[in-house]
Order: structure tokens, then C-alpha cells, then sequence
């Protein structure tokens, strides 16, 4: 795996991510301009972070076993 990949993939999760939050405020009602913190946000939820976490597991199960050759 190149630099070049990695970079993009680590791009494509912090998206995730925000989406993941965006989706919790706008769950919550929390107006943009309440100025919480993602944490706060989290707390407030009773949650984890998990989209990104499932979205993995759930493509594992899909590709099933693979070898690392």
C-alpha cells in the first residue's frame, strides 16, 4: 500500500466520522451554533463512534477470509 492510499483513506474516515456526528446532532437538535464539542455530543447520545467500525466489519464479512500473501 502506497502513501498515496493510505492518505485518501484516512481522509475517507474523517468523513465518515463527521457524518456520523452530523447525523447525531441533527438526531439530538443541536444547532450548529451551540458550539459542543463531539465528545459532549457523544455523551449526550449515550453512544460510540461506530459507522466506520461497522462499515469495516461488515466488508470483511462480505469479502469473507482472505490471505495476506
Amino acid at each position: 500500500m502506497d502513501a498515496k492510499h493510505g492518505q485518501s483513506q484516512s481522509k475517507i474516515q474523517d468523513k465518515l466520522e463527521a457524518t456520523e456526528m452530523w447525523f447525531l446532532r441533527r438526531m439530538l437538535r443541536i444547532p450548529w451554533t451551540a458550539k459542543k464539542t463531539n465528545e459532549r455530543v457523544l455523551n449526550e447520545a449515550n453512544k460510540r463512534r461506530s459507522l466506520v467500525r461497522t462499515m469495516r466489519k461488515r466488508l470483511a464479512t462480505f469479502l469473507g477470509p482472505r490471505d495476506e500473501a
